[in-house]
């Protein structure tokens, strides 16, 4: 029975105003308020829940979202962005949500799976904000809504856990394809990969006028090392060069932190570096090592 799963209504409030009711299933309901005048329809306000039934003010204009899901997988919205956003050089946010609040159990997005994910969105004049909170990962995103190398994205996160995705690597000479949303400054207090514990990573991403890549300072730092460092990429020739300085007042903490097993005695170590290797920084392996 349709009627029981599907209904819509429309409330004529006044001559140009009028109220949509919509529902589905009992998993989708939206109440909104639109403007007809002269054949054409604008939004005024509303509230659209999915997933779940919650009691929303409803806002003086704009519209509010929530949204939530046992499992979802954003992979193929992720390849779509890539395919028709990411080409473009900036892209003016701008639209009708006062603010948006997605819940998922079980989050899959490129290669990680993050468990009890939950990113509210927030626009603001001159950005938009985005509180993000997972079991991996707790921290927030600035985006101004006009993004430059004046004026890029910041990212602060008080832990930031990844692992190493099976997914395979596409070719990133072909497919690297740079915008304005590749500046961006961000600062991980407690940055882990594959159960490492890197410590504290910070940087400052900028592109360059020859659509290239650069991140300097790029710094990391715990209890047992300080690394110093910048890295740069040149799409011209595809090389990446990684130079920087290490520093550790505890050698063997140091090693056992990263999984390297062995007999290392001493305490302090000062070491200069500079590698580069052909392809995107993160194509790095000793094998492409120039």
């Amino acid at each position: 029975n349709e009627a029981s799963t599907f209904t819509l209504i429309i409330n004529n409030i006044t001559d140009q105003i009028k109220q949509i009711l919509l529902s589905y299933q009992k998993k989708l309901f939206v109440n909104m308020f639109i403007n007809s005048a002269q054949n054409k329809f604008a939004f005024i306000k509303g509230t659209v829940n999915v997933g779940q039934k919650t009691k929303i003010k409803m806002p003086s204009k704009g519209l509010n979202l929530t949204a939530k899901f046992p499992a979802a997988d954003l992979q193929p919205w992720y390849a779509w962005y890539i395919k028709n956003i990411a080409k473009q050089t900036n892209t003016n946010f701008s639209g009708i949500l006062n603010s948006a609040t997605l819940q998922v159990d079980k989050l899959n997005l490129l290669g990680q799976s993050l468990t009890n994910f939950s990113v509210r969105y927030t626009p603001y004049t001159n950005y938009l904000l985005f509180n993000i909170i997972s079991n991996n990962i707790i921290g927030n995103i600035n985006i101004p809504k006009q993004v430059s190398v004046n004026k890029p994205i910041v990212a602060k996160f008080k832990k930031f856990y990844l692992k190493a995705s099976t997914q395979s690597s596409p070719n990133k000479q072909q497919q690297i394809k740079l915008n304005n949303y590749y500046n961006v400054n961000f600062n991980l207090a407690d940055f882990r990969y594959n159960q490492i514990k890197f410590g504290a990573l910070s940087g400052k991403m900028r592109t360059t006028n020859s659509n290239g890549l650069i991140i300097n300072p790029l710094n990391a730092q715990s209890a047992n090392y300080k690394l110093i460092s910048q890295i740069a990429w040149n799409n011209i020739n595809n090389m990446t060069r990684f130079k920087g300085q290490l520093t550790s007042t505890n050698t063997a903490k140091f090693l056992a932190g990263l999984g390297l097993s062995g007999q290392v005695y001493s305490k302090n170590a000062n070491a200069k570096f500079d590698l580069q290797w052909r392809g995107f920084p993160t194509d790095f392996k000793l094998s492409n090592l120039n």
